[in-house]
């Protein structure tokens, strides 16, 4: 069983290092589920503490790192890491600022939380650590080394302005044998949507630049804020956390039906071409949803056009959900659906080779890709610019280096426009808000934080949706149990059900939890977050769509998402949240 949690909690600017460990038994479910669970507790005890801080750039906002509690184990997949904080990017409308002197509108920050697997999480548990928590700015550039249970901060000066790539192969070069993240030059230059890269086994072992990335919300800004450029993680394997025999379960990821479309297709492949069937795809700045011109990305027709397609993975991963772009022997990078998908047709591009240069430049340069893509899509509307690559590409270098103004992304970029595609400044994935009225509700990330993009939006198998007020309200309700697997440490295309995940962690310690147990954290965990941002300022003026996301598009079911529609939505789901948030707090979980 295990005994303790672990936390390193460390100031950058006086570069105090404090080890905390504190027992299991004196922990809640969801501090002991970890990642996003756990980060939780502690931001919003650091928040209460400090209630005039609504600046994800101001040095007191804490950039939590954390691991779940399978994590780092044998379990395939079991390799994520949660980056957790304000973030530069979520951002409330209600609460805008009064403009300083020459300067821009200040917006309140919302707490949102970033994802990815790699390397790092397994090193973090075997170098002894669980969490950390970072505050203060160091006073020159730096990069974190963790080894032992202990952290020391080296200079970095030398790592200004590489790339991503060109980081984690420098650090690598000092540092041999450990895990490695970076942040990109975009970050350095401030850009609101700058990712954080992890390395990978790929990377390092094979030679690619592949690497997974935590993008969303933007914490690589928020590093590059606390002026960290890196971070190194070596762990020793005897640390590597025994779950018992797991034999037949990672025979069932690597083989099993449920993760056979990753592994044939990839996200991109079964993605591009599954979206437009069911009148779901991503063109033009989301505004139509189906397009005969994207068959020229179907896998057979890119083979055609001398594309070869490989598949890639995560260290011991058998999904292999990567897939690399491969032409004349060259390999172009490698592509998900949502990249794919928002600087390819979102753009008006269908020349793969066009999107994979677009990729490469957000990959190296650290961007997040879905800001960017959407960030692209809406200029180019703006202009009438749609299919022309040679501006999306000089576009994006100069968001790169902070030399547009969407680099703040579109809310600040375009505050109010009806085509500008985000919920509370976070830029939508590449699945479209008309058949999704959750993403105004989501703690961020649309799809990542709310699990109601599924086939009650598009097509129910079971030929029983209804898309009633009433149905989405639940839909609603239910959507945060996405979010487990950002505790837990499961990548979700592993497909772990929620019994197994209580199974692990009865494993672990030695209690007995159930299904139902952790559906609870998961609302518990929504809940705690929108408490968070409430009191920094979010309100009802926040939990809104842009208007193209209440129009018709002609979609494979009856329209039902009308300006009507969702206010009986919004009026329901709050009702319920008042509901829950009475019983949990009677309980005392909340």
């Amino acid at each position: 069983m295990k005994p303790e949690i672990t936390t390193l909690k460390i100031d950058m600017a006086s570069e105090q290092i404090e080890v905390r460990k504190t027992p299991t038994t004196a922990l809640s479910l969801e501090q002991k589920i970890g990642g996003f669970a756990k980060a939780v507790h502690d931001q919003e005890a650091h928040l209460a503490a400090h209630p005039d801080l609504t600046d994800a750039y101001d040095p007191r906002n804490m950039l939590n790192i954390d691991i779940g509690f399978t994590t780092g184990s044998s379990l395939m997949t079991a390799h994520r890491t949660c980056f957790s904080g304000l973030s530069p990017l979520k951002s409330s409308k209600i609460s805008a600022g009064t403009p300083t002197p020459g300067g821009p509108a200040r917006f309140t920050n919302g707490l949102m939380y970033s994802t990815a697997s790699g390397d790092l999480g397994a090193a973090i548990r075997q170098a002894g650590i669980d969490s950390i928590q970072i505050v203060g700015r160091h006073a020159t550039p730096v990069y974190l080394h963790i080894e032992n249970g202990e952290m020391t901060l080296f200079d970095a000066t030398d790592l200004i302005g590489k790339t991503t790539h060109e980081k984690i192969i420098a650090l690598a070069s000092k540092h041999d044998g450990a895990a490695y993240a970076a942040i990109g030059p975009a970050s350095e230059h401030g850009v609101r949507y700058g990712a954080i890269a992890f390395s990978t086994s790929d990377q390092l072992k094979r030679g690619s630049k592949h690497m997974r990335f935590g993008g969303r919300g933007g914490f690589g800004a928020v590093m590059a804020s606390k002026n960290i450029l890196g971070i190194v993680a070596k762990g020793d394997p005897k640390n590597k956390l025994d779950l018992g025999s797991i034999a037949p379960w990672n025979k069932e990821i690597a083989t099993g039906p449920k993760t056979e479309k990753y592994r044939k297709y990839g996200t991109y492949g079964y993605n591009i071409e599954a979206a437009d069937a069911n009148k779901a795809g991503i063109y033009d700045n989301f505004s139509h949803n189906k397009d005969a011109r994207v068959m020229s990305l179907a896998r057979e027709q890119i083979k055609e056009q001398g594309i070869k397609v490989n598949s890639k993975g995560c260290t011991a991963c058998g999904i292999k959900c990567w897939k690399e772009v491969e032409k004349d022997g060259k390999a172009l990078g490698k592509i998900d659906y949502e990249p794919g998908s928002l600087l390819g047709p979102n753009l008006g591009l269908y020349d793969i080779t066009q999107t994979m240069e677009l990729i490469e430049i957000t990959d190296m340069l650290g961007m997040d890709g879905i800001s960017a893509g959407v960030s692209l899509g809406f200029e180019m509307d703006r202009q009438g610019r749609f299919g022309d690559f040679a501006f999306a590409k000089e576009l994006l270098l100069k968001i790169a280096n902070g030399e547009h103004d969407l680099k703040d992304g579109v809310f600040r970029y375009a505050p109010g426009a009806p085509n500008a595609m985000h919920a509370k400044g976070i830029e939508f994935p590449a699945y479209l808000g008309n058949l999704n009225p959750g993403y105004a509700f989501a703690i961020g990330g649309g799809h990542m934080t709310m699990d109601t993009y599924n086939s009650w939006c598009y097509r129910d198998e079971k030929g029983n949706a209804t898309n009633s007020v009433e149905e989405w309200i639940e839909n609603i309700v239910r959507g945060p149990q996405m979010m487990l697997y950002d505790m837990n440490g499961i990548c979700k295309f592993a497909k772990v059900d929620f019994s197994q995940v209580a199974e692990l962690y009865n494993r672990v310690y030695g209690e007995s939890v159930t299904p139902d147990d952790l559906r609870t954290v998961t609302k518990l965990t929504q809940l705690r977050v929108r408490r968070i941002d409430e009191s920094r300022g979010f309100g009802p003026e926040d939990d809104v769509l842009p208007a193209a996301c209440h129009k018709d598009l002609g979609f494979m079911i009856p329209h039902f998402n009308t300006p009507e529609f969702f206010s009986a939505v919004k009026e329901g789901v709050y009702a319920r949240y008042a509901q829950m948030t009475r019983e949990y707090a009677a309980k005392g979980w909340l």
